[in-house]
């Protein structure tokens, strides 16, 4: 039974292959994608969480030979990024459940405090490929970068917050440990993240460029796997639920990234395999004399 599988296989992927040598390269392209997210920002992290997307990518410039083709590819994006800071902090706070402007027996403000947060995310975004086409058609590598932009769409959760509803004790943590300084705050705190970020300039929707590289190869023809990495720039610099201070640079400081591992499945293409009818060089005549030759008269 599993030699009656293998030849169906074959027989179909030889099938594919014939349809793609003759109808060319396909024109749109969907892709899924599976991986880890993670934050750059003023909340430090080294923590990894899940994000998930799809892509639907249309060939703007992509012939048989050409060196490079160009594609326009559009992404959603749904992920979530966690920060948690080993080291305390006595300074203003940003978020204003947690600086006593809306409850004030609520106030971290100038108090230890280890800031923490959950950031939900999705992304919608428009991006331009630049692909190493020869590369792929010739020995079925992938390789491309790309550059876009669009809209992120997040929410900003922090835990600071007992099930009592009291402020925690950060007194009872060693400070400066690194990893073992933040197992001593996750056994200190609930996890609950029950305190949403509030605050004047907070958006929940914010303009997002980013960039990013992708490197995969042709399992078989109309069916590819990659490896991207993209980085994403938010313009906000709440993106961690805490405001940069103001001896530190100026400019947005919080970065996401994305680092996924996709198929991407041909679904469209340029030339229909039913209808194409490959060229056939021409073929000149051979003339031949057929004329019977005349018997002198004696």
């Amino acid at each position: 039974m599993k030699k009656i599988y293998f030849l169906a296989l074959l027989l179909f992927s030889q099938q594919l292959f014939s349809q793609y040598v003759s109808s060319g390269i396909g024109k749109w392209k969907l892709g899924l994608n599976i991986g880890a997210t993670w934050q750059t920002a003023d909340v430090s992290t080294d923590l990894f969480d899940l994000g998930y997307g799809a892509t639907l990518e249309y060939a703007l410039y992509e012939k048989q030979n050409s060196f490079f083709g160009l594609s326009l590819r559009g992404r959603f994006l749904q992920g979530k990024t966690t920060g948690y800071d080993y080291l305390t902090r006595q300074e203003t706070i940003s978020n204003n459940t947690l600086n006593g402007s809306i409850d004030t027996s609520i106030n971290y403000s100038f108090a230890p405090i280890y800031l923490n947060n959950k950031t939900s995310l999705n992304e919608f975004s428009l991006e331009g490929m630049l692909k190493w086409n020869r590369l792929y058609q010739n020995h079925g590598i992938l390789f491309y970068i790309y550059l876009g932009g669009g809209f992120t769409n997040y929410k900003v959760e922090t835990d600071q917050l007992g099930f009592d509803g009291n402020m925690y004790n950060y007194g009872l943590i060693n400070e400066g440990n690194g990893a073992s300084t933040v197992t001593e705050i996750k056994s200190l705190q609930d996890g609950s993240y029950e305190t949403e970020l509030s605050n004047p300039n907070y958006s929940t929707l914010v303009f997002t460029p980013a960039v990013g590289v992708g490197l995969g190869f042709r399992i078989v023809p109309g069916l590819d796997f990659a490896l991207e990495h993209k980085i994403s720039l938010p313009q906000t610099d709440l993106f961690d639920g805490q405001l940069h201070q103001t001896n530190a640079p100026s400019f947005i400081k919080d970065i996401y990234h994305y680092t996924s591992l996709g198929l991407i499945f041909s679904i469209v293409h340029s030339t229909d395999p039913e209808t194409y009818i490959p060229p056939v060089e021409p073929i000149t005549p051979i003339t031949t004399n057929t004329t019977t030759p005349t018997k002198p008269i004696i």
